[in-house]
């Protein structure tokens, strides 16, 4: 894959694996910048309409008990989340046939991943989508590692294997690289709450119909 690649709303999944950072304590990012990050991109998957598939290590009762995992499957809607046992997510034959399905909708094999730990799940599933010939961007600042050293080393072995790193802002502007458009303006809402940038009159959200 080139470093030149550019990752489209309509030709790529989000995967999001192992947020429960009270059970996988992180200290390469704050606790509180790594919610909002990671809200944040699920908010933009969500108003995009972009497939997502959620998973985790844990078991669900205790994932759900993580405010970070209940928040974000309540941002999703997502009724469903896949269980494994395995840090590398595509030892699951239950993630890899959702991951294939979201192949089949998309048209592409693009995957957007981040997840807890980035040394552990996040690397080899990261790792693993690469060995299949996906293409593979990683975000940065919506993972977490044990240490800044650690997340540093599994970012460094993650772009070896082909993953693009990226951050999250960074992504929503790839994703929506049209401020007038009207899916940008779909979101801006979203990158007001989340990213702090109070956009000019012309690129604020529409404001919805009067009654008549």
């Amino acid at each position: 894959m080139s470093a030149l690649t550019r990752f489209e709303a309509d030709h790529c999944a989000v995967v999001f694996l192992d947020h429960t950072p009270s059970l996988f304590p992180v200290h390469s990012i704050e606790p509180a910048k790594l919610e909002n990050n990671v809200l944040g991109l699920a908010k933009v998957a969500r108003e995009l309409g972009m497939p997502v598939v959620i998973s985790t290590i844990q078991p669900r009762e205790a994932a759900l008990a993580d405010p970070l995992f209940d928040n974000l499957t309540r941002v999703l809607f997502a009724d469903e989340v896949i269980g494994r046992t395995m840090f590398d997510a595509f030892g699951s034959g239950e993630f890899r046939r959702a991951v294939e399905e979201t192949g089949e909708r998309t048209g592409m094999k693009r995957l957007i991943m981040c997840g807890l730990w980035t040394e552990t799940s996040l690397l080899q599933s990261v790792t693993s989508a690469r060995s299949r010939r996906r293409d593979v961007a990683f975000v940065e600042d919506c993972s977490g590692g044990v240490s800044e050293r650690s997340h540093q080393a599994a970012i460094h072995r993650m772009v070896q294997s082909g993953a693009t790193p990226v951050t999250w802002w960074s992504l929503i502007a790839e994703l929506c690289p049209d401020t007038a458009a009207a899916r940008y303006r779909k979101i801006s809402s979203i990158i007001q709450e989340h990213a702090g940038i109070n956009l000019p009159p012309q690129m604020a959200p529409e404001p919805p119909p009067t009654e008549r």
